[in-house]
Order: structure tokens, then sequence, then C-alpha cells
């Protein structure tokens, strides 16, 4: 939610990536897909490049909900994600 005028010069979105295929708009992502979206953004830092809400969704049904939760957390709070977690993914 909005509180009071925004700088425009600021990103306050912590999602900052938006183009991994929808979660709930037409077939089911594939992990070629996956893949591709990786290495379209291999260059960003792990806390930019897991920052997708459909990424996120994606790893919670082919891993679980709590690498999800754990991944999202730290993206929110800009930490280092375990090298374990990438390394699975």
């Amino acid at each position: 939610m909005a509180h009071g005028f925004t700088d425009e010069k600021k990103d306050y979105s912590v999602l900052k990536i938006r183009d991994f295929p929808a979660f709930n708009r037409g077939p089911p992502a594939k992990h070629a897909e996956f893949k591709g979206y990786l290495q379209k953004y291999k260059n960003e830092p792990l806390e930019r490049r897991f920052a997708d809400f459909n990424l996120l969704l994606y790893i919670a049904e082919i891993l679980d909900v709590q690498t999800a939760i754990t991944i999202a957390q730290c993206v929110a709070e800009q930490k280092p994600i375990d090298s374990f977690l990438v390394e699975l993914l």
C-alpha cells in the first residue's frame, strides 16, 4: 500500500522481475523455461535473480513451499541466498 507521496526515482518493489511465465495463465511453466530464465539473469545478483513472484511459485511447486519461502525472505531482506539452495535448483 502507498504511504503518502512516493519518490518516483526510487523503486519500492521487492519483486523486481516480472517475466517468468504466469502461474495461472496458459500452460504451466516447463523446466526449459526455468533454465532459460536462470540463464537470462545469470549476471544478476542472486537476490535479484529470484525476485519474481511467478518464479517463486514455480519453485514451491517443483521443490516445496518452505524452500520458496526461504528464498523469498532472502530476496525481501536482500540477504545472500544459501549456495546449497542455488545448487539444488
